[in-house]
């Protein structure tokens, strides 16, 4: 028989599989385990305990049971549901690739100091509206790039060490580099510049507000860039660019 003990964490629902009539396996983000995967028994059973805390973008404090082999749900207190989301097409969208990127870059068992709050405040400003999804979605982007240690330094030129107005952000090479140095790719000016140095020295992303014209040179360039380093597409990305 493997050992059991029982954990208790702060984590939201990213991920969701039907098993059977009334129970799922939940895919967590979680501070100290990074996504780790549970099996909450009842989680279809209208009214049943674990209901609520089964859903998708489900914000709770869980109590799970942990074998050698597997999680369980043994009980959930919910903080925060995030129902609001499931109102707008586009919101509910871009919390579904938000979810899935979250996914394909969290390894189990490791710890992802931070990130759940970081996530959580996420979806709160998606459901709120103050900000554009579309800015949401480049902050997010760039910030979980420079947590996975692929976003360059925005300060100096890569090449010369200088300081210019103007960067230019090669993908590939991924490096920053000056219009005197032969700088090719996704041009950044001062304003784009200072977003980025604020969100690498740990700046809240959702309190920066770039202007519009900062948000055109930031957007795609935050998007095609951790999609190189990632060498992959998602789904949920095809399907909010498409509503």
């Amino acid at each position: 028989m493997h050992p059991r003990e029982t954990v208790t964490v702060r984590g939201i629902v990213i991920g969701r599989r039907d098993i059977g009539e009334q129970n799922r396996f939940l895919d967590i983000l979680t501070d100290e385990y990074g996504v780790i995967e549970a099996t909450c028994y009842g989680a279809r059973k209208v009214g049943g305990k674990n209901s609520s805390c089964g859903n998708l973008f489900s914000f709770c404090d869980y109590s799970l049971t942990k074998t050698a082999l597997r999680y369980s749900v043994d009980s959930a207190e919910t903080v925060y549901g995030f129902f609001g989301l499931a109102k707008d097409f586009g919101s509910y969208a871009l919390a579904c690739y938000l979810a899935e990127l979250t996914r394909g870059t969290s390894a189990p068992e490791q710890p992802h100091l931070g990130f759940t709050r970081f996530f959580a405040a996420t979806l709160y400003q998606i459901e709120k509206g103050s900000i554009s999804r579309n800015e949401i979605k480049a902050l997010f982007e760039l910030k979980l790039s420079h947590l996975l240690g692929i976003l360059p330094e925005f300060v100096f030129c890569s090449s010369c060490g200088e300081s210019p107005g103007v960067l230019y952000l090669s993908i590939a090479e991924g490096e920053a580099i000056c219009d005197d140095c032969g700088g090719r790719g996704y041009s950044l000016h001062a304003e784009s510049l200072a977003v980025l140095t604020a969100l690498q020295t740990g700046y809240e992303p959702y309190k920066l507000r770039p202007s519009t014209g900062a948000l055109a040179e930031l957007a795609p360039m935050a998007e095609a860039h951790l999609l190189y380093h990632l060498g992959r597409g998602f789904k949920t990305l095809d399907y909010y660019k498409n509503l």
